[in-house]
């Protein structure tokens, strides 16, 4: 997918953004032939991720993934953004976390 320069450096800012807002605590990746971001954080951090990527970013929910692992549950929040005048255009954001099953003593 071509893109006019200006939408994707917007789109490749994504990662020093986040960066910048959770340092250290955020991973980004970013997939410039698909124009997919991935992005892992704790469970502290999701809300405000979440947040950031629909109330400033302009990014749609689109779905949530759950998968069942051996010891955890993988929950992959799926978003979705076609942005206009200066912004992305088609890209998908993919925010990843892992949370083990609980622990109960017998």
């Amino acid at each position: 997918m071509a893109l006019p320069l200006d939408k994707i450096m917007k789109w490749k800012n994504l990662a020093q953004t986040a960066a910048s807002r959770w340092p250290g605590r955020v991973e980004v990746s970013l997939d410039e032939n698909r124009l997919t971001a991935h992005l892992r954080c704790s469970p502290d951090d999701l809300q405000g991720v979440c947040g950031w990527l629909f109330f400033e970013l302009d990014y749609s929910f689109a779905t949530l993934v759950v998968e069942e692992e051996t010891a955890s549950w993988s929950f992959r929040y799926i978003f979705y953004g076609i942005w206009e005048a200066g912004r992305c255009i088609s890209s998908f954001v993919t925010l990843c976390q892992r949370r083990r099953f609980p622990v109960s003593v017998v």
